[in-house]
This record gives structure tokens, sequence and C-alpha cells, in this order.
């Protein structure tokens, strides 16, 4: 019952709030109190985990921001040593090159007599 209820069934008996309603009437309210408070308490709870669980998520959105700056950066350095490295190796292996270091170590040109040993279609291990 309502304090309202409660004033109301004492009015209509003709009687003033007598202590047992007045008691009724402050238990009710205390009981409103204690539900209302049950109810601020886990609000307050719910918004506590809400705020741990958004602020964590935050968190972990910046170390993947960062690791993504990072890791950029990182291939970006690998880009550039890879296309010096292709254009070193591309000027090692041109024609111009390998002729100096041919002349340097003192190779001879191989002339157009170029004579191949053949051996006999006979030569073959039996057992």
């Amino acid at each position: 019952m309502t304090k309202e209820e409660l004033f109301s069934q004492d009015l209509e008996e003709g009687n003033t709030p007598s202590g047992d309603s007045l008691y009724k009437i402050i238990l009710l309210s205390a009981r409103k109190r204690i539900n209302a408070q049950l109810v601020n308490r886990a609000l307050l709870a719910v918004v506590v985990v809400m705020g741990v669980y958004y602020f964590t998520g935050v968190n972990d959105l910046a170390v993947k921001g960062f690791t993504m700056q990072e890791l950029s950066r990182e291939l970006n350095s690998l880009t550039e040593e890879n296309k010096d490295l292709t254009n070193t190796s591309l000027a090692l292996k041109s024609f111009d090159n390998v002729n100096d270091r041919i002349k340097n170590l003192g190779m001879v040109a191989v002339g157009s007599n170029v004579d191949y040993v053949s051996a006999g279609a006979s030569l073959v291990a039996k057992r």
C-alpha cells in the first residue's frame, strides 16, 4: 500500500492517522528509499563498468594506431632499401661493369677455335 492509500483508508474510516498507519507509512517510505538506493547503486555500478570498458577500448585503439604508424614507417624504409638494392644489383649486372671486372681479373676472350673433347660411344660401364 502507498502512503496515499493508507491516509485515504484512515480518513474513510473517520480516523486520524494512528501510530500504526504512521509506522506503515514510514516503513513504506524507507522501503522505497532502500529500493531507490539499490537502483542508484546498480546504475552507478553499470556506469563504472561501461566506463572501464570504454577506456579499455580507447586504449586498445590507440595502441593499434601507434603500431600501425610504426609498421607503416618500417614498410616505407624497407621499400626504399629494396629499391636501393635493386639498383645496386642492376648496376653490378650491367655489361660495362662485367667487362671492367673481366679486364681487371686478367681473363682472356675466347677465340673462335674451340675444341671439344668427345668420348666414344662404346665406353659404358657395365656390370
